[in-house]
């Protein structure tokens, strides 16, 4: 925002958008932020990935879970000293906070000359509105910066310590750009209001309370541990017949055509940015700044787990951030949606054999013709049209139409792995069926909760979330959903619709129930 006097009206706005708003001027920070995980200052720990440290011992570990005696004296992590790390008396706190006062103290006030200063103030006092805009300082006289402790917070490559955080015109431009017709203005709102929502403490079975992060990591995951199981079928259907069928020798087939380091590298580029890593860290965005001779390392790799049909098992590792579900209780492990984060390079993996594995799948037309989800010039247009058209066909020949619409609970999540690797083991060449069942067999997941991680625990179900190649995978194992000559059948992934059509509404739920049968069977 320029200097303007009449930059204080913003005070008097109080609604946007139908919504109560007050508009404050920034709180002065005395003390600067500290962070809870590494005990360095500069950031907090939403944005730390630094290793922790404790508070109390100083040791490399959380400080939750510190076995540190109380008589035992404390040892600050930031300068070996008998204290706390957040004590106030640290020689790094004092260190820094001289800098901070020299730098204030460096500042131009009103009553120096416009001309011996590189901006001029416009500070302005009436109605007792506090100032928008901050006066800037000369660098010149800023020397006790360099003598400050490394905070983390570096300044941008040829950045002008000069300029203003926030450039007014650009500022200005996105704000004039919002509009309240193609809700841009309605999601600026939203995000300057959207607060975040921490998780309550969680209900056990036993009647008791998880509190701390640790418990409620480990409360989750025991709870997604059940949930990645598949359902019990007693007795077990062709249980014996698969594993004869997995057991037995696979057909010699050529060696599948190597990676090469163009289509990684166009890979890579496609990737989205801003994308939550995995375990190890690695953004789309460090992958993108990759040499040329780290991308030929990498495409090395790659060609040597195709050859050796071994798929890494810390790229199997997923961690699990939750999400709320709304109109649900907070209290309970079943009211939030768990969202796999994987690590980046399993996935570039699994996208570049994902286009390999779908030209296999169209050129033996393993997914059948009623499944629109998820396929190549497909979408849900299609299968609402053929919907529509079987109803109306019905009521100009003067029929009955009856439908029944299934909705499959955590589909992904209850695959039967077993069947599945059968299935690809059918479908796909023995180098494609040996990588995939790598990829699927012995893998585990964690719990992540703020800063606190839970145990490892093993999956024995699903297919993987979080990665391109799972809806692949899900059609692949329903595509030999059962069809009849007289019904007609719809599916969108794990969605399916099936209609009859008769003279006789009796005839029609026949019909359905027939088809219900040999689903169930």
């Amino acid at each position: 925002m320029e200097p303007s006097p009449s930059n204080h009206n913003i005070y008097k706005v109080d609604s946007i958008c139908y919504t109560k708003i007050k508009i404050e001027a920034p709180h002065p920070k005395k003390n600067p932020v500290q962070c809870l995980r590494c005990q360095n200052y500069g950031h907090t720990r939403t944005y730390c990935h630094h290793t922790p440290r404790c508070v109390k011992c100083g040791d490399i570990h959380l400080s939750s879970e510190c076995q540190k005696d109380s008589n035992t004296p404390a040892t600050c992590a930031l300068c070996s000293g008998d204290h706390t790390a957040s004590y106030k008396g640290c020689p790094k706190f004092k260190l820094l906070q001289k800098g901070r006062s020299s730098i204030k103290t460096n500042r131009p006030t009103e009553t120096q000359d416009s001309s011996s200063t590189s901006i001029k103030t416009n500070t302005i006092h009436e109605n007792n509105f506090p100032p928008l805009c901050q006066p800037q300082w000369n660098t010149s006289q800023s020397t006790t910066i360099q003598n400050l402790p490394n905070t983390h917070s570096h300044p941008k490559k040829n950045q002008n310590l000069t300029e203003p955080c926030v450039n007014p015109k650009r500022y200005e431009n996105n704000i004039t750009k919002l509009q309240s017709t193609n809700g841009s203005l309605w999601r600026k709102t939203k995000n300057i209001l959207k607060l975040k929502e921490l998780i309550p403490p969680i209900k056990l079975p036993n009647n008791k309370l998880a509190i701390s992060d640790l418990e409620k990591s480990n409360t989750f995951t025991e709870y997604f541990y059940e949930v990645f199981k598949p359902n019990n079928i007693n007795p077990p259907i062709n249980q014996n017949k698969i594993n004869q069928s997995l057991n037995s020798a696979l057909p010699t087939t050529t060696p599948p055509k190597h990676f090469t380091p163009n289509e990684i590298k166009y890979t890579i580029s496609k990737l989205k940015n801003g994308k939550a890593p995995g375990h190890d860290l690695i953004t789309n965005n460090i992958l993108k700044q990759l040499t040329n001779k780290a991308i030929l390392n990498i495409t090395h790799i790659f060609n040597a787990m195709l050859r050796l049909s071994y798929f890494p098992p810390l790229w199997k590792i997923s961690t699990i951030i939750l999400v709320h579900k709304p109109g649900k209780p907070k209290n309970t492990t079943s009211s939030y949606r768990p969202i796999s984060l994987l690590p980046s390079l399993g996935k570039l993996f699994k996208k570049i054999q994902l286009q390999r594995l779908r030209n296999i799948s169209e050129i033996n037309k393993i997914i059948p013709n009623s499944q629109y989800g998820f396929r190549a010039h497909h979408s849900s247009i299609h299968p609402l049209h053929r919907r529509t058209d079987a109803i109306s066909s019905s009521l100009e020949l003067k029929k009955y139409c009856s439908g029944v619409f299934l909705d499959v609970a955590q589909a992904f999540d209850k695959v039967w792995q077993n069947e599945l690797l059968n299935k690809l083991k059918t479908n796909f060449p023995a180098p494609y069926y040996l990588i995939l069942k790598s990829y699927l067999t012995h893998r585990s997941f964690q719990v992540n909760i703020n800063i606190s991680i839970s145990n490892q625990f093993m999956i024995n179900a699903g297919v993987p979330q979080g990665s391109d190649l799972s809806p692949l995978l899900y059609l692949i194992y329903t595509a030999d959903i059962p069809t009849t000559s007289c019904t007609i059948l719809n599916t969108f992934v794990d969605d399916t619709c099936i209609l009859a059509t008769d003279s006789e509404p009796s005839k029609t739920s026949f019909k359905l129930q027939h088809h219900l049968d040999l689903l169930e069977n």
